[in-house]
C-alpha cells in the first residue's frame, strides 16, 4: 500500500509558510503535536503585545496610536493648546507610556473642510480598552469655539 503523506509534494506545505508535522499542520490543535506548537505561538504573541517597545504592560492594557490630522492655518500656540487638552485627557484615563509625534504641515490627497493641507500628530499609548471609545467621543465632538481644529482622527489598536 502507498503512503499518501510521501506522495504528497513539499513545495505545497510550504506554500502557507508552516511545516507538515505528522500530516497534519500546525494550525490544527487536535494534534497533540501540533498543540504545544499552537500553545506555543498563541502566548508569543500575548507576550510580544504586551511588551511592544520593550515596555511590559500591566493587564488588561494594550497599545493604541492616534492619528489627528489638524487645521493647517492654526498657530503654534493654538495647536499646543488643543494637544494638551488631549494630553490631559488621557492622563486623566489612565493612559501610560503616552508618546506624541508631531508629524508637520503635509499635503493631503483631497481637500478635507476646504483645506488641501494638514497638521498631522501621531499618539502613541497604553491603555485600557474602554479608554477607546471615550477617545473616539472626545475628538468626534469638540468643544465649543474648537469645532474646525480637528480634520480627522483616527485610531488604531497595535
Amino acid at each position: 500500500m502507498k503512503d499518501l503523506r510521501g506522495s504528497m509534494p513539499a513545495s505545497a506545505s510550504l506554500l502557507a509558510g508552516d511545516p507538515v508535522v505528522n500530516g497534519q499542520p500546525p494550525d490544527r490543535p487536535h494534534c497533540p503535536s501540533n498543540r504545544r506548537h499552537y500553545a506555543s505561538r498563541v502566548t508569543a504573541r500575548a507576550a510580544a503585545a504586551q511588551t511592544a517597545d520593550g515596555v511590559a504592560l500591566p493587564a488588561g492594557y494594550v497599545w493604541y496610536e492616534t492619528m489627528i490630522v489638524m487645521r493647517p492655518d492654526m498657530t503654534d500656540e493654538e495647536r499646543d493648546v488643543e494637544l494638551a487638552k488631549f494630553e490631559a485627557f488621557l492622563n486623566k484615563s489612565e493612559c501610560q507610556h503616552i508618546k506624541a509625534l508631531v508629524r508637520g504641515r503635509q499635503r493631503l490627497s483631497y481637500p478635507m473642510k476646504g483645506f488641501w493641507d494638514g497638521i498631522y500628530v501621531m499618539y502613541t499609548y497604553a491603555s485600557k480598552r474602554s479608554v477607546s471609545q471615550s477617545v473616539q467621543k472626545l475628538l468626534s465632538t469638540p468643544v465649543v469655539g474648537a469645532e474646525n481644529n480637528i480634520l480627522r482622527h483616527l485610531t488604531f489598536c497595535s
